[in-house]
């Protein structure tokens, strides 16, 4: 796109680069004359010499039909067969052999696209999910099955995650195969099921049907296109070559059960497993640099037009000892622009995710359970010295530390498969496909630096490549969401719902106020009127601050939940919502005696 030089940079939409990449990702071979791809003196010579629709090769229109339908994974894996048979169509219509393939579980489906090509080359297995995450439709100001478009970027469960990046590659192979392109290999399109969790997924389909995906090389979702301090300027195009180490731990609490109308502070689960939250999320893991997270940061700094922040990360890399490297890592996450990607490829993260106890509101529970999900850097921190570090910080906590594994898995063969996990080792880079993602990348971003990486998250990848396999993640996508759209978003929320029970208000700017003690807490007259004045303004007053938040209160942002609600004191008692459920686990185990507590989780 032309733009001249007079002309003021427009800040890039948050998905503006993933339409390009999709074409970019299995397009751009030919460049090289390495790649899959080689042109035809006749267009539209396609499989079956039938035209291919243009909306088949629109990667927005065919974003939309697969934003259409609804393929939740609640934790059992989705209905993914109508989102499966749509796509059957459009392959047909092109002409490309594709099957449905069936799994136990009713109208959960993989389905497998398979271009072919000469042969000369192994297989490239280009691999993207149906199923999505679950939908809290009333935290959304669109419907999410709609795929609506409003300044620019378009809406709905998935977008990102990842039918944008399927329809992105969809529709390149498409329009490469209108153009009458010819392969030196196959291009298998593998559309799987219960990526996000369940049975059925990659791993069951490679062990039934591994003829159907073998490949030599696979592509994957992992990367981002990270911008300069302007929000406008590219700055570092990275392909992730390696994932990172899932692994789940439970703090379990327990307590003596009895009538609520005697509670016993000292001996309640939830206020001890509340404590316990509450230490371990002010605690970080060490850092830990690997070989991949080296390169990366590396290619970063030099990247950056941020000078502070490129002596940050060169004083962090060339640390002699693990304390300063500590402190320039604090450092690095301080003065990034995408500070909770940073810190999440420095060491172990834990996020609280679950929260379970209670079964009846007159009731104090006899247990409490948290569940910490973990990621950890392959080569770094093992996941066996991570719980170790834990259960030493909570050793006088009064909870129990439990390794989650698979079932019937004891604790030691769990973290010896995460042994063999961390001893994974990363993608080769010397590859036709890794060549042909770097020219990509030059060519549509010149002078953007690119480079590989850890991916933060995990991908269906290991269940999919075969020994020797080129395993490279590649669906860059603007990682950070704009804060003052997403703040928007939630006043608008607020503002169509009210202050009414059960919901509370959002309480923001909390950090360092005062504390007063009040016993009367929730029953006192002046407790009383702070709580009117909360509830009849949506603001905290000054009394308000003072009555419902401690000296000790601290308020961050990135939490893992949207927000968590806690009811508090004898009489009357002010609802409030705070953002995360750390912060609100530090509040319970401070005093009054909690009563209950509930978490809604993120919306997006």
């Amino acid at each position: 796109m032309h733009n001249p030089s007079d002309e003021t940079p427009r800040p890039l939409p948050r998905r503006a680069f993933l339409g390009g990449v999709g074409v970019a990702v299995v397009g751009v071979a030919t460049a090289q004359g390495t790649g899959a791809f080689a042109r035809s003196s006749s267009p539209s010579s396609n499989l079956t010499g039938a035209a291919i629709p243009a909306a088949d090769m629109d990667p927005l229109d065919l974003l939309k039909r697969m934003l259409s339908y609804d393929t939740q994974n609640h934790g059992e894996g989705g209905n993914t067969r109508p989102h499966a048979e749509m796509l059957k169509a459009v392959w047909e219509r092109a002409g490309v052999p594709v099957e449905i393939i069936d799994t136990p579980q009713p109208d959960n489906v993989h389905l497998i696209a398979r271009i072919p090509g000469t042969g000369a080359e192994e297989p490239l297995l280009i691999l993207g999910h149906s199923d999505v995450v679950p939908v809290e439709e009333e935290n959304w100001d669109v419907d999410p099955f709609a795929g609506e478009v409003v300044d620019g970027e378009i809406y709905g469960r998935g977008a990102l995650d990842m039918k944008g990046a399927n329809s992105a590659m969809i529709s390149a192979l498409l329009r490469h195969l209108d153009e009458g392109a010819e392969l030196d290999r196959d291009i298998i399109v593998l559309t799987d099921c219960d990526e996000e969790a369940g049975s059925y997924g990659s791993r069951w389909l490679a062990e039934n049907h591994w003829d159907k995906i073998d490949a030599g090389s696979v592509l994957t979702e992992g990367g981002w296109f990270l911008a300069q301090s302007d929000k406008t300027t590219p700055m570092v195009i990275t392909a992730t070559r390696q994932d990172n180490v899932y692994f789940n731990l439970d703090l379990v609490a327990t307590g003596t059960a009895t009538h609520s109308s005697k509670p016993m502070p000292d001996d309640s689960a939830i206020v001890k497993v509340s404590r316990a939250i509450s230490e371990l999320g002010d605690w970080s893991a060490p850092v830990h640099l690997t070989d991949v997270t080296r390169e990366y940061f590396s290619a970063l700094a030099d990247a950056t037009s941020d000078a502070g922040f490129a002596k940050a990360i060169r004083l962090m890399l060339k640390a002699k000892s693990q304390r300063s490297r500590e402190r320039a890592a604090r450092l690095v996450e301080r003065l990034s622009d995408y500070p909770y990607l940073h810190r999440a490829l420095l060491r172990t993260t834990h996020a609280f995710v679950i929260q379970e106890s209670g079964y009846k509101e007159n009731v104090i529970p006899s247990e409490g359970t948290t569940r910490v999900n973990c990621r950890g850097i392959p080569g770094g921190e093992k996941p066996r010295e991570f719980v170790a570090a834990v259960r030493e910080l909570l050793k006088d906590r009064d909870v129990e530390v439990v390794v989650v594994g698979n079932d019937g898995e004891s604790e030691e063969e769990a973290l010896a498969r995460l042994d063999e996990t961390w001893e994974t080792p990363p993608a080769d880079l010397d590859t036709d496909l890794w060549r042909a993602l770097s020219d990509a990348s030059e060519a549509t971003y010149e002078d953007t630096p690119f480079t590989p990486a850890l991916f933060e998250a995990g991908t269906s990848l290991g269940a999919v490549a075969g020994e020797g396999s080129a395993r490279i993640r590649r669906v860059p996508v603007r990682h950070q969401q704009r804060t003052a759209d997403r703040d928007a978003r939630q006043q608008r929320a607020d503002l169509r719902r009210g202050a009414r029970a059960g919901h509370g208000l959002h309480v923001r700017g909390l950090r360092g106020l005062p504390h007063r003690r009040l016993r009367c807490f929730g029953g006192c007259r002046r407790a009383k009127g702070a709580r009117r004045h909360l509830l009849r303004s949506g603001q905290p007053s000054s009394l308000t601050r003072r009555v419902l938040v401690p000296r000790t209160w601290r308020v961050s942002t990135g939490s893992s939940c949207r927000s968590a609600v806690v009811a508090m004191s004898c009489h009357g008692p002010p609802l409030t919502r705070y953002s995360p459920v750390r912060r609100a686990s530090t509040l319970m185990s401070m005093s009054p005696v909690p009563l209950y507590v509930w978490v809604t989780s993120p919306s997006g």
